[in-house]
């Protein structure tokens, strides 16, 4: 970045090209699958699926002359970007408060197993939500649609949702029937995230265009990329000859430079397969840790991109009303330990119905198992209670020897308590206990995690019950 700042930080596309920028279209055209080896720069996501729209859209006119092709089918739970082309072509709660201002792009069912909208299981569904395209094709008339986008792991609208293996192979096969491009939305999975350098590799098909932006330039400088077909590119090259578009920052040198850069260490230090391989370890370790918990009903993605569904109701999947904020409060907890996760916005389809609901205190289970220190399990116990809504009320179930020691912390903080085994145990002002000793423990752990516990008083005797 340094070095290319000290040559040339900006050029304007209209007049002059650079040799980053040459050197990058190279480097890419080597690396996107197929035929796709046409790169436009500019300077981030939403303007790399706007830029697509558009590619789209001229596409036709140059190949035709005249045409009447120009929507965009995309799915619900999708986010393209915030500008209002690819606000359209968006299907989650920020197209909400724009809806006027917005084109009437259609939107299929989204590609979402665990919350299948046909009913369907992945090892036994036609992958109906694949066939959904071809249902909206015939409804809006293919003579209107340009082209469908979709991600091929879903990202900040829908937690890394997966698609049946099969999905994109059909997909692929209606857009060629009816005439339309397929616009692959790598913005958030591509360059290396998933464990392939597009994810849209892990499906065995080529589309049409690509649109890639975070993960090209590491964050380090501002840019994003529409990698064409040759045979589109052809297209423009044989017909006006230009693509009528364009932005201030398009093919910055500078930009271009730094993911130059950013490529060679993906490469060098074997980043891409770095992520197919922790990644997989990861899933297998937050489903393994996560799962069994009441409050967590799917666990999902590829690589390192990775999401963590949070319901209200597991048997159920009935999801916490948006106007809990709990994405985001779990969010903020996470943070305090360390952990950065970025919150999803999930269930757009629903939220008009949702927000109308009324419903009583929430109440949550909490499992604590036999292994671990007490202290330990002590600290499991006060990380879970801060993820829940200050209005919740809750239980705590508790097997083994330590069920005692841990269901006195839990009536100490306002729970209730089912024990692994029955047993004759004691209450004092909320307190469970087997004595004052015990009781002065428990007090000493929950301070030292930064837990105030009122002290025991006078003690009476309960049964715990199995």
């Amino acid at each position: 970045m340094v070095r290319q700042a000290g040559k040339v930080a900006f050029s304007h596309l209209s007049r002059w090209t650079s040799k980053p920028l040459q050197d990058l279209a190279d480097v890419v055209a080597g690396l996107a699958p197929g035929s796709l080896n046409k790169l436009y720069l500019i300077s981030g996501g939403s303007e790399a699926t706007e830029s697509a729209l558009k590619m789209a859209r001229q596409y036709y006119v140059e190949r035709d002359g005249q045409s009447s092709k120009y929507r965009i089918i995309s799915r619900w739970n999708s986010f393209h970007g915030n500008t209002l082309g690819s606000l359209s072509m968006t299907g989650d709660k920020r197209r909400k408060k724009y809806t006027p201002l917005l084109l009437n792009f259609p939107h299929i069912a989204p590609a979402y197993c665990y919350r299948c909208p046909f009913g369907k299981k992945p090892d036994c569904c036609e992958v109906d939500c694949a066939l959904d395209l071809e249902r909206c094709l015939k409804m809006e008339g293919p003579e209107y649609v340009a082209a469908f986008i979709g991600e091929p792991v879903g990202g900040a609208a829908c937690g890394a949702i997966v698609p049946h293996p099969d999905y994109y192979k059909i997909v692929r096969q209606i857009c060629d029937h009816y005439d339309i491009l397929l616009i692959d939305d790598e913005v958030m999975a591509g360059f290396g995230r998933t464990g392939s350098m597009f994810a849209i590799e892990a499906f065995g098909v080529v589309l049409d265009l690509i649109c890639a932006a975070k993960g090209m330039s590491a964050g380090y400088s501002p840019l994003g990329a529409v990698i064409a077909k040759e045979e589109i590119y052809e297209v423009f090259k044989n017909g006006s000859g230009v693509f009528v578009h364009g932005h201030t920052y398009g093919g910055n040198p500078l930009s271009a430079a730094v993911a130059l850069s950013v490529i060679d260490v993906l490469q060098k230090d074997k980043v891409v397969e770095n992520a197919r391989t922790v990644g997989a370890h990861l899933l297998a370790q937050l489903q393994e840790k996560l799962l069994p918990f009441p409050f967590v009903g799917d666990v999902r993605g590829k690589g390192l991109l990775l999401g963590v569904e949070i319901v209200k109701d597991k048997a159920t999947k009935e999801p916490y009303p948006v106007g809990k904020g709990m994405a985001e409060k779990i969010t903020q907890v996470l943070i305090k330990h360390g952990v950065i996760v970025y919150p999803g916005n999930l269930y757009n389809a629903l939220e008009l119905q949702k927000a109308g609901l009324l419903q009583g205190p929430l109440l949550f289970n909490l499992v604590l198992g036999v292994k671990g220190s007490l202290p330990a399990n002590a600290k499991n116990l006060f990380f879970l209670l801060d993820l829940l809504p200050a209005d919740a009320q809750w239980s705590v179930s508790v097997i083994g020897p330590q069920h005692v020691n841990l269901s006195t912390i839990a009536i100490a903080l306002g729970g209730h308590v089912r024990v692994g085994i029955e047993d004759n145990i004691y209450y004092s002002k909320g307190v469970l206990a087997t004595n004052v000793a015990l009781v002065d423990r428990i007090v000493g752990i929950a301070r030292a995690v930064g837990r105030e516990i009122a002290e025991p008083g006078d003690v009476g005797r309960i049964w715990g019950c199995a």
